[in-house]
């Protein structure tokens, strides 16, 4: 009774023929409109433009390409720069469960008012309270965990691989199929493209290895060809760095001279021993 006293006062004292929010939505409507530009064939229908963006208004059959009007019944901004153009009135556009009068008519019913606790008629029947909720116990102990799916099972799980505290339950029994091998289903549930495409997926899994290997070998040997090269380039380097070992020629006067060549030093000696 309290609502319906206050509701009917509030609708009294709108100014206002449609009610607030109504209101209010076709206020901030009405300066969006202002961009737009509207252009009347004479027949009620408009063009309404806004740079690069066209939308066509009807007002005899009250929708809108926007559909917005149609939708909720209060006019869009397409539609009050139309009537606008028009010189209508916005109102006569509106819904008729959003107006005053249809507001006024839901709260008019009134309610008889009621006495209190203390004039309430006295009964004879014993006052018993509230019956006690009989609630059938099952055996056993009961759950204190909900049920939780696969993907929740499995997240927990790796969680607890990581060092996580949250606990997991252990998940339930993996099936897998005598006719074609795959997890996740039996014998009975068996459909036959999954047998196809298993052994398209084993194919895939056995080129792929096929493909690693031949990828391993390849960098093997590249890895050898380049130890062999290094190898090569360190003993030619070894070699080139190795001198001659110096010779040293005794002269008669007892002092000691480094020839030139082995032709040098023959000619040398064989003047030696002429003299």
């Amino acid at each position: 009774m309290l609502l319906y006293a206050r509701r009917q006062e509030e609708i009294n004292n709108w100014p206002s023929p449609l009610t607030e929010k109504v209101e209010k939505k076709l206020r901030s409507w009405e300066e969006e409109a202002v961009k737009w530009t509207a252009v009347s064939n004479g027949r009620g229908q408009f063009e309404v433009r806004w740079h690069d963006k066209q939308v066509v208004v009807n007002l005899k059959a009250k929708i809108c390409t926007c559909r917005r009007w149609e939708i909720t019944g209060i006019p869009c901004q397409h539609a009050i720069q139309a009537i606008g153009v028009g010189a209508d009135c916005i109102y006569d556009y509106v819904a008729n469960c959003y107006t005053k009068e249809t507001a006024k008519a839901i709260y008019e019913q009134s309610i008889s008012p009621t006495n209190g606790k203390v004039y309430w008629p006295h009964s004879e029947l014993e006052d018993c309270g509230i019956p006690p909720i009989q609630n059938s116990k099952k055996r056993g102990r009961p759950k204190k965990h909900r049920r939780k799916r696969l993907e929740e099972a499995v997240e927990a799980k790796k969680k607890q691989k990581k060092g996580g505290r949250e606990a997991s339950k252990p998940e339930g029994k993996k099936y897998k199929c005598k006719v074609c091998g795959a997890l996740g289903h039996n014998k009975a549930f068996h459909d036959p493209a999954s047998k196809q495409k298993a052994e398209e997926r084993k194919k895939e899994k056995a080129e792929a290895k096929r493909q690693q290997q031949l990828e391993r070998a390849k960098r093997n040997r590249l890895a050898a060809l380049k130890k062999q090269k290094e190898k090569a380039a360190k003993a030619a380097a070894s070699s080139s760095s190795r001198q001659p070992p110096h010779v040293v020629q005794l002269m008669p006067d007892g002092s000691t001279r480094r020839p030139s060549s082995e032709g040098s030093q023959l000619s040398q000696i064989a003047s030696q021993v002429t003299q």
